[in-house]
């Protein structure tokens, strides 16, 4: 894209919104598994909803699912 001509700062926007794009979308999926595969009536949206955007992070800075 900087080789098109599109500003640098221009470039880095559309990266981290792309980024948290893909988040949102991770998490969504991550959500929907963690309340198919709840065996009880409780569940803990704010735990899942961290849980979902620390692997995101994880995954997306080095490429693999965490051990």
């Amino acid at each position: 894209m900087l080789s098109s001509g599109i500003a640098e700062k221009d470039v880095e926007s559309l990266k981290n919104r792309l980024i948290e794009f893909t988040r949102e979308l991770y998490k969504e999926l991550w959500l929907k598994h963690a309340k198919e595969n709840e065996d009880s009536e409780v569940f803990d949206l704010d735990s899942e909803s961290e849980s979902a955007e620390y692997y995101f992070d994880y995954i997306y800075e080095h490429g693999e699912h965490p051990r």
